[in-house]
């Protein structure tokens, strides 16, 4: 956590980044309604809730300057995230070794995406959170703590939805029929009366101006989204995929990567729209990176029809549960964004590390892990520098 911070420290005092300034500006006009802020401009720029700047207007009631904002909501971001990571690594009833819990969460910690959004004031990052606060609770058998912070989650960023799969797995395999379907009525009922509060809301996401741009109905779309998130969950994953790749590397399957793959990059230059936000930061304007592009993606597609081969064969509950998250998520949104697979990358991550660790490549499982986070941190320290140029100049 340490060496996290030490590499990351300078985020916390960057200026606001991107859209980050128009949460600060509802959050203002809800501490003070004479504040001047046409609530339209909101309505403008984000396809987001009002809550995060509901709890974000509570911080004016002690005089803090914006920029004060912004880095009390990081810090209270990080501390959330590192509380998190201690109640997941002491859970018992998490069967996972105590070893692989401490690798899950260093990997986790240093993903560059999930750097990124710790230090934003995104609905997202608080949102998430808050909703594996809610799984912990559930896992606790608290459910009343467990139904608030998921009501609390669900009107920051409607997306958790997309864990239904997850969920409802772990529940059907620890809990009774008659309290899975108590549970499952319960969190639905929750969810009605949250999508009532999102509808009168003052900038409500279904009366905004882009919400075609988001929620247009498009098979076609949804199938190239699926394909997309798991392409960049892969990419996030980084080289310890390849001992994943290795170690399935079944010929059957392995054949039926290649063919099913190449219909894919034939019916792509056909049908394939780019349309979102799933781009790769600094990465993407590389010359390395644009000069092999196709031949890359190329790749990536195979790994990714490898992927999804594999957990289908082994037919593990939990596993075709992320599989069924990533297809929810692809459907709910038109309009992809690498920012919404916070919610499942951990979950993701979890999976790779577990299915490729083994006694018998256990040296070659901590090599490629060791690989995993030198790269990790090198792409922090170039998206920190990226971000400051790009940002902090303005």
């Amino acid at each position: 956590f340490l060496f996290f911070y030490l590499i990351n420290y300078e985020r916390i005092l960057f200026n606001s980044t991107n859209l980050e300034w128009v949460f600060i500006e509802l959050a203002k006009y809800f501490h003070n309604n004479e504040y001047i802020f046409d609530i339209e401009k909101y309505k403008q720029t984000q396809i987001n809730t009002i809550y995060l700047s509901y709890i974000l207007s509570y911080l004016y009631n002690f005089n803090f300057s914006d920029t004060e904002v912004l880095i009390i909501f990081r810090f209270l971001i990080l501390s959330f995230f590192f509380i998190l990571c201690f109640l997941f690594i002491i859970e018992k009833k998490i069967e996972i070794d105590t070893e692989l819990k401490i690798i899950i969460i260093i990997v986790l910690l240093n993903n560059p995406l999930l750097s990124i959004y710790l230090f934003r004031l995104y609905p997202e990052t608080l949102a998430v959170l808050i909703c594996f606060l809610s799984i912990y609770f559930l896992i606790k058998k608290k459910y009343a703590f467990s139904y608030f912070c998921y009501l609390i989650s669900f009107l920051i960023k409607p997306f958790l939805i997309t864990l239904a799969p997850i969920v409802f797995v772990y529940l059907y395999n620890n809990e009774s029929l008659k309290k899975l379907y108590k549970i499952t009525l319960i969190f639905f009922l929750i969810s009605i009366i949250s999508v009532f509060f999102i509808v009168i809301s003052p900038a409500s996401i279904f009366f905004n101006k882009h919400y075609d741009d988001y929620f247009t109905f498009s098979i076609l779309k949804y199938s190239t989204n699926i394909f997309e998130y798991i392409v960049y969950c892969i990419i996030l994953t980084g080289p310890i995929y390849i001992l994943f790749f290795f170690k399935y590397n079944y010929k059957k399957i392995f054949s039926f990567s290649i063919i099913i793959s190449l219909l894919i990059m034939v019916l792509s230059v056909f049908f394939y729209n780019s349309d979102g936000e799933m781009n790769l930061s600094f990465l993407s304007n590389l010359d390395l990176f644009i000069k092999y592009k196709n031949l890359i993606y190329s790749a990536l597609i195979f790994f990714s029809v490898f992927f999804v081969l594999i957990i289908l064969r082994e037919k593990r509950s939990f596993e075709l549960a992320i599989i069924f998250s990533i297809i929810l998520l692809s459907c709910m949104i038109y309009r992809p964004a690498n920012r919404y697979l916070l919610y499942i990358l951990p979950f993701f991550t979890g999976l790779i590390i577990l299915r490729t660790y083994s006694k018998n490549f256990k040296k070659l499982f901590y090599f490629l892990i060791f690989l995993n986070l030198s790269l990790y941190v090198i792409i922090n320290i170039y998206q920190m520098r990226y971000q400051k140029i790009k940002y902090n100049s303005e």
